[in-house]
């Protein structure tokens, strides 16, 4: 690496005419990104539960090594996020690493992942919201469609009024619904410390013990759920034109994400299999329970925090769908701006500074435009990821920061 801060480049003759992002997101606003795609709360209502099937007590394990594995994937995100800042992630990423082909489908496949994250989330919104209502008795067999186009609503609001409101309102969801996590997990280890737990649990070193005729291959495939807790964390990499000082920002908030994570799942694991208790019938509680947060908190505290928690989780699902939303938008602004989709993809709302998928501009037809790319890509050598599209009849041609030769 050359140690450059390589951001967008002009593509055209008019330089003042190419759509740009504002800079104004301090680190917390970064960090935010990454911690709200990977959605801690969401995360730990629903993998644990994979975890302890495989590994039964040691399902903590499982998180351990998927820690480990996700902080080496997280060290390449983090060199490359300080030599290059770009709205395209891993696209600017690997295309100025590896090559301007690499970087092309590396970028598509990733896109790919953040088009999925907000209808995935949206389901999570809605089944959490069915649950919350019903334990508070507000609707005993609730419709998941009102609920569902209801975050579909605030989603695109909260997208549409810029930059700095949509991570801050990230980071309030994913801060209220951890600090509900957080004391549920302080009652579970106090009164497992005190001896007063409902089935008479303790505290005890086995969940970090693989049970006899566990084998190592089997903490592997039980690493998977705790991979998939992590999703999202390299998320901070799209906000590289609007950080404040994003090769210094970005590489830290990643840190952060993964930092946090890692213990943060660690112990809410090691927490809801000693909730459940390490004995036989503890194990199979944990393995067939459907909402293990909820059903913890309602052995441990009471229906209030039990329908708190639900309420926790529907707003980390909506924040995971607000972010992958924030991230979906800003590659393809990335994209449409350098000619390889729609080019109406890369404008930027002059009221809002964010990209005009995200601001509202023909949501209807937003997401058609995906197919525009051509299915033909020619190279030229570079280091660069950089596409201007040639006459209409043409296919587009990688050109070194939008300079054609000769």
């Amino acid at each position: 690496m050359t140690g450059q801060a390589s951001s967008a480049q002009p593509l055209s003759e008019e330089p003042a005419s190419r759509p740009v992002l504002r800079r104004e997101l301090r680190f917390l606003e970064t960090a935010a990104v990454s911690i709200g795609v990977m959605a801690p709360t969401l995360a730990m209502s629903v993998t644990g539960v994979a975890a302890a099937k495989a590994l039964g007590r040691a399902a903590p394990l499982a998180f351990v090594v998927a820690a480990l594995g996700v902080g080496l994937v997280a060290y390449g995100f983090v060199r490359l996020a300080g030599e290059f800042s770009h709205a395209g992630s891993v696209y600017a990423f690997v295309g100025n690493t590896l090559g301007p082909r690499p970087g092309f489908l590396a970028g598509w496949a990733l896109l790919g992942t953040y088009l999925v994250f907000p209808p995935v989330s949206i389901m999570g919104v809605a089944i959490f919201g069915r649950a919350f209502l019903s334990t508070v008795g507000l609707a005993k067999d609730a419709d998941w469609y009102p609920i569902a186009l209801a975050a579909w609503v605030v989603i695109w609001a909260l997208a549409a009024r810029g930059v700095r409101p949509t991570t801050r309102s990230l980071l309030a969801f994913e801060v209220v619904s951890v600090c509900l996590i957080l004391v549920l997990m302080g009652v579970i280890y106090w009164r497992l410390a005190a001896g007063t737990a409902p089935g008479g649990q303790t505290l005890s070193g086995d969940v970090f013990v693989l049970p006899p005729g566990v084998s190592v291959s089997t903490l592997a495939l039980a690493a998977v759920a705790g991979f998939l807790a992590f999703a999202g964390f390299e998320s901070a990499g799209s906000l590289g034109e609007e950080s404040l000082v994003p090769t210094r920002m970005i590489p830290r908030a990643i840190i952060t994400a993964v930092a946090f994570g890692a213990v943060f799942y660690v112990a809410c694991i090691v927490a809801q299999t000693l909730g459940f208790g390490t004995s036989a019938a503890g194990v199979s509680a944990f393995q067939h329970s459907q909402a293990p947060l909820a059903e913890l908190a309602q052995r441990y505290v009471g229906t209030t925090l039990a329908s708190l928690l639900s309420l926790g989780a529907m707003l980390s699902a909506l924040g995971a769908g607000l972010g992958g939303v924030i991230v979906a938008a800003r590659m393809m602004f990335a994209f449409g701006r350098d000619g390889l989709a729609y080019r109406r993809l890369g404008g930027v709302s002059a009221a809002t500074g964010v990209p005009g998928i995200s601001a509202g501009d023909r949501p209807g037809r937003s997401w058609l435009p995906l197919a525009a790319c051509s299915s033909r890509v020619s190279c030229c050598t570079t280091t660069s990821c950089r596409c201007r599209p040639r006459p209409m009849s043409s296919s587009p041609t990688w050109w070194p920061y939008g300079s054609p030769p000769g």
